[in-house]
């Protein structure tokens, strides 16, 4: 059928209408609001980043550190496992002598330290694949830059690194019988804490590059 009245017509009417002018001085103000931040210097983004380097990097390391939080029951698991592993390994080489003919013992004791803290970090690998695609999703939506995630997942996971170090070498020190001295021992402690870091840094990175799971665990 035909229309009474025409849609400009009714347009019309409700722009002379008290609340069509309402309506339109409340949209004009708007537009004038949204002009002049177009126009102001600050208004505009000048950087691909919402915030600074070191502002997204802190916020970052505090999602991050509140995970590592929250997951602190695998945390405590990890340092109790690691220090009943190390009265193991001390039982094995116990009061090892320190002689010419014990310098494959000696050297045996060291891989095994060695290896055991360094492989110990292959679970981070089926961790951080789980959470890969969170992590895709909200660096390509410019949440934050990919090097601050690195760095806050590297320092997140440092203390838990020392105190399994620290539960380790403890007891395979002392129990072996090796060289009773605060600088031996600290020297001992850092080239366990360096291998463990190193090689945890290489189960990250092959957990980036893998596809999935059974990559990884071919690689």
């Amino acid at each position: 059928g035909t229309m009474l009245v025409s849609c400009a017509e009714i347009a019309r009417r409700f722009r002379d209408s008290e609340e069509g002018r309402t309506r339109g001085v409340e949209a004009a103000s708007r537009h004038r609001k949204a002009a002049v931040e177009a126009n102001h210097s600050d208004g505009l983004m000048r950087s691909t980043y919402a915030k600074s380097f070191m502002d997204l990097f802190r916020l970052v390391l505090s999602r991050q550190a509140l995970l590592t939080a929250r997951a602190k029951a695998m945390s405590v698991g990890r340092v109790v496992q690691c220090f009943v592993l190390g009265i193991i390994t001390g039982l094995l080489y116990l009061q090892l002598e320190k002689t010419v003919d014990k310098g494959r013992s000696v050297m045996g004791l060291l891989y095994t330290a060695i290896m055991f803290l360094a492989m110990g970090n292959a679970a981070q690998v089926g961790i951080l694949i789980q959470g890969r695609d969170v992590f895709y999703k909200q660096r390509d939506n410019l949440f934050y830059h990919g090097m601050s995630y690195c760095f806050a997942l590297t320092l997140t996971q440092t203390p838990v690194t020392v105190a399994e170090v620290f539960a380790y070498a403890v007891p395979v020190y002392f129990m072996v019988g090796l060289y009773i001295g605060v600088s031996q021992f600290f020297a001992f402690y850092a080239i366990c804490f360096t291998c463990s870091m190193s090689l945890a840094a290489f189960f990250r990175a092959l957990a980036a590059w893998s596809k999935d799971m059974v990559t990884a665990n071919s690689l």
